[in-house]
């Protein structure tokens, strides 16, 4: 594997990851929420609270369909594309150019790619945002 694909390698991990710590955060959040609103019992009488309990689902319902999106929509679906083509492959050319367009596949719809630089730093400062929140 070049230093190039593994450089990719590693933009690709290092965002599943910011986005497993940033849905850790929140999964911590809810249950302390929970617990809080059982031991007061305010919880529908209590506005700011209800407030954060609707944000907090909404950046939830975000970070999950992020996750599919990213599992499901971008590595599985290239994983099979990936699959065929070497099914397919003859030679190791074939083989080489079929895991070089694997992993530009997935780093284009993993939104790394320099065309979405400024939605990748958005995420990331959404993330960061997130995980503010969660303190």
């Amino acid at each position: 594997i070049s230093s190039e694909a593994m450089v990719q390698y590693r933009q690709v991990f290092t965002f599943l990851w910011r986005l497993k710590r940033v849905e850790h955060s929140l999964t911590a959040v809810w249950r302390k929420h929970g617990t809080a609103a059982r031991l007061t019992q305010t919880t529908s009488r209590d506005w700011l609270m209800h407030s954060c309990h609707c944000l907090r689902n909404e950046m939830i319902h975000f970070v999950y369909n992020l996750q599919y999106y990213l599992m499901f929509e971008v590595l599985e679906c290239s994983w099979q594309e990936l699959m065929t083509e070497l099914a397919a492959a003859t030679d190791l050319d074939s083989v080489i150019g079929a895991h070089r367009a694997f992993l530009h596949g997935v780093v284009q719809k993993s939104l790394l790619a320099p065309e979405t630089a400024s939605l990748y730093r958005s995420l990331k400062e959404l993330f960061e945002t997130i995980l503010q929140f969660s303190k």
